[in-house]
């Protein structure tokens, strides 16, 4: 059986904080891989404007190239998924050989109650909880880095940003260079 960390999210941009949650991860021993899983649409920001899959896909590869054991897959490209509890299902459907965890932040649980199932969702997946600032009281938190604040300060300055350049995989910020995205 393989162990699978499933760490999904909008990655609009992915940052540094997004490879902390993947270096705790794998340093907890629970997991033979982690598959990064940019979402189709997110389920909470429907009026978000989500660069486009494939662009968000590619600078997660760039992101997290780096581990040999964490998978980028545009999985949610094949089903158009918006909430976690279909992710869910149709990923232990199509793979019924792996055990499942769902990586999520700290910010996220105290939030649950907003998920579509929530109370089914609970029961089918695991969770490894990564702890985020003022959410939860932990020897280590993830950096208080935003891609919504990314974002508003790429779109600010329309030009290159020294400080949001220290937020990115060098490899992210030079596809977001070349490619003018957030512009």
């Amino acid at each position: 059986m393989l162990r699978v960390g499933i760490f999904g999210g909008g990655f609009n941009p992915p940052h540094k904080a997004h490879l902390f949650v993947v270096t705790d991860a794998l340093s907890s021993g629970r997991f033979d891989e982690i598959w990064v899983l940019p979402c189709w649409e997110h389920a909470f920001n429907k009026g978000a404007s989500l660069v486009p899959f494939n662009e968000r896909t590619e600078m997660c590869r760039l992101a997290f190239s780096q581990w040999p054991n964490v998978i980028v897959r545009a999985y949610e490209k094949m089903y158009r998924t918006r909430y976690t509890i279909h992710l869910i299902t149709n990923l232990q459907k199509d793979y019924p050989d792996n055990k499942f965890t769902f990586i999520v932040g700290s910010d996220n649980m105290a939030s649950k109650y907003k998920w579509k199932h929530w109370d089914v969702l609970e029961t089918l997946v695991d969770f490894f909880i990564t702890p985020r600032q003022g959410t939860i009281d932990s020897l280590w938190v993830m950096p208080d880095i935003s891609s919504t604040r990314i974002r508003e300060l790429i779109a600010a300055h329309k030009t290159n940003v020294p400080y949001v350049q220290k937020m990115l995989p060098e490899a992210v910020y030079n596809h977001i260079t070349e490619k003018r995205l957030y512009q």
